[in-house]
């Protein structure tokens, strides 16, 4: 389910996020890390069609998109958010790294970087990787299209 949120941290001209992710519970982990690093999170979605309503209405700085979601998957939805809302995307996924034919398909497709989520426990593994996640976004939204 989508929603719209606007969980600002700090009004210092930090990005504006939505999160993009077919897990409840990561989709808020996520979130909870960005907020807490004065990131504004202003809108969630748990798959692709979603994340372009919730893209056009809160017309983000960055979007931080899952690969594999049910529905409308992360490549798909990156495309077309490229064709009708250009907005930079960070790819966030546990299929996302380097050498991954994925990543390259994703960032074929307009993304504008990956981020790989640790395997293992994963609440545990995102929350030791916070400060690059937020310094990934933080980039990624500065990104000239």
């Amino acid at each position: 389910m989508s929603r719209t949120t606007d969980r600002r941290g700090s009004r210092d001209g930090s990005p504006r996020v939505v999160v993009v992710d077919d897990s409840p519970f990561m989709r808020g982990l996520i979130a909870d890390l960005l907020t807490d690093a004065g990131v504004a999170v202003v809108g969630e979605a748990g798959d692709g069609a979603e994340a372009l309503s919730v893209v056009a209405e809160t017309r983000p700085d960055v979007v931080t998109m899952d690969v594999e979601m049910p529905g409308m998957g992360g490549l798909e939805a990156v495309e077309r958010l490229m064709d009708e809302t250009p907005t930079p995307v960070l790819m966030l996924s546990a299929h996302t790294d380097e050498g991954a034919e994925v990543t390259f398909e994703a960032l074929e497709r307009g993304a504008v970087d990956f981020f790989s989520k640790p395997g293992g426990e994963v609440s545990t593994g995102v929350s030791r990787e916070s400060e690059r996640l937020v310094e990934a976004v933080r980039s990624v939204a500065g990104a000239d299209l």
